[in-house]
């Protein structure tokens, strides 16, 4: 696990600091992640100084993030924020868009991997395929790729 501490420097610019890296033992429940993470806030003497917390959407992080609120919320300034504490990481729920977007296209998108796969796999109709993209005017040097859905 990495945590990052995002804050406001004297001069108003937006700082990013990496405070740690963790190697959680399993289970990563919501109790360990939460734990693992009061523990750096703890350690680093900044537990009264966070705001907000950002974690994607996996459900053992929706639990840690009820248990921290919990913990500050024993703090009287952190009621006024208690709502807007745990924020979703807005990049994995970009992703998750983006899965949903690509399944209403997967058969056209295996298509044209199947043809990647297929120009790939005979030396001459790959040279064929350059040549008549060369015809029509494309030019690339990093050649056919077959995606990485993960990516």
């Amino acid at each position: 696990m990495c945590v990052t501490a995002h804050y406001v420097d004297a001069d108003w610019i937006l700082q990013s600091r990496i405070i740690s890296f963790s190697d959680l033992d399993p289970p990563h429940t919501g109790a360990v992640i939460s734990e693992a993470i009061s523990e750096i806030l703890l350690e680093w003497d900044i537990l009264n100084k966070v705001s907000t917390i950002t974690l994607d959407n996996a459900s053992s992080n929706d639990k840690a993030a009820e248990n921290l609120r919990y913990l500050f919320s024993l703090d009287l300034v952190f009621s006024l924020w208690k709502k807007f504490f745990h924020v979703r990481c807005a990049a994995h729920i970009l992703n998750l868009m983006v899965q949903d977007g690509l399944k209403v296209i997967t058969s056209v998108i295996s298509k044209i991997r199947d043809s990647v796969l297929y120009l790939k796999r005979s030396p001459s109709r790959l040279f064929k395929f350059g040549e008549i993209a060369r015809q029509l005017g494309i030019y690339t040097f990093r050649g056919l790729r077959i995606d990485v859905p993960t990516r």
